[in-house]
């Protein structure tokens, strides 16, 4: 779902009601499968899947209407918590999807720090994809 950079005035009310459809399936889904990992206690698959909802609430936010942004809000500091304990390759996942919440808050200095924090840790753990996926966000 790229539809985070298309202003809604330039999407057809046909695609908007697909958009629409769409986002609140994913919302849906992502919901169900972070219910099932939290149940089955799979922090690992847990903070893997949670920024992939902050980055469908922000998309979603940025372009039709805001939506979601006290649950980011409750699920960046359930996972920073995670984090303080533990770490996961999607620890780089995780802080650009909060890079992409502070941007669109319009923190931009809390959203360079947390790339900044993405390309740390992939550097740390010489993680190519995720070190190229942060310079790109950056």
């Amino acid at each position: 779902m790229k539809y985070g950079f298309i202003p809604s005035s330039k999407i057809s009310s046909y695609k908007l009601l697909n958009i629409e459809k769409w986002f609140h399936e994913a919302v849906s889904l992502y919901t169900k499968a972070i219910n099932l990992l939290t149940r089955d206690n799979d922090v690992f698959c847990y903070s893997g899947m949670v920024p992939e909802l902050i980055n469908s609430y922000i998309s979603y936010s940025m372009s039709i209407q805001e939506c979601g942004l006290v649950e980011c809000e409750e699920m960046i500091k359930r996972i920073e918590n995670i984090f303080k304990n533990i770490t996961t390759p999607y620890n780089a996942d995780f802080n650009l999807a909060k890079a992409y919440y502070y941007e669109y808050k319009g923190d931009i200095p809390k959203a360079v720090e947390c790339i900044d924090i993405a390309q740390r840790f992939s550097k740390k753990m010489k993680n190519k994809f995720k070190q190229a996926k942060s310079n790109i966000f950056y």
